[in-house]
């Protein structure tokens, strides 16, 4: 394996490891969401579904990075896979970790 395989291979795993990280902060925010509507807050059922949405997109991306990541480390690259661009990926994340964070803080 040459040098720029192993970037590229190293590159994968920390998007796969920032996508898991994502997901598990905003897998949080959902349950906090979910316990102040089991306690009666009628208001927080909204921002619960809108947080459901949002972890089950957050869910989505891992799933498909995790898939893509482990065909490149097999040396199986799929060309109709579409380049991740981390900056609009990161920016998308922050965005809904953000209105789940404020949903959550609005109880």
């Amino acid at each position: 394996m040459d040098d720029d395989k192993l970037c590229e291979d190293t590159e994968d795993v920390t998007i796969q490891r920032v996508a898991m990280s994502h997901f598990a902060r905003a897998l949080v925010a959902f349950n906090e969401l979910t316990a102040a509507v089991e306690a009666g807050d009628v208001e927080a059922e909204k921002d619960a579904r809108d947080a459901a949405q949002s972890l089950r997109k957050a869910t989505q991306t891992l799933f498909d990075e995790r898939h893509r990541v482990a065909g490149i480390l097999k040396g199986e690259p799929n060309d109709q896979t579409p380049e991740l661009d981390l900056d609009e990926a990161r920016e998308d994340l922050l965005g809904r970790l953000g209105r789940i964070a404020a949903a959550s803080r609005s109880e």
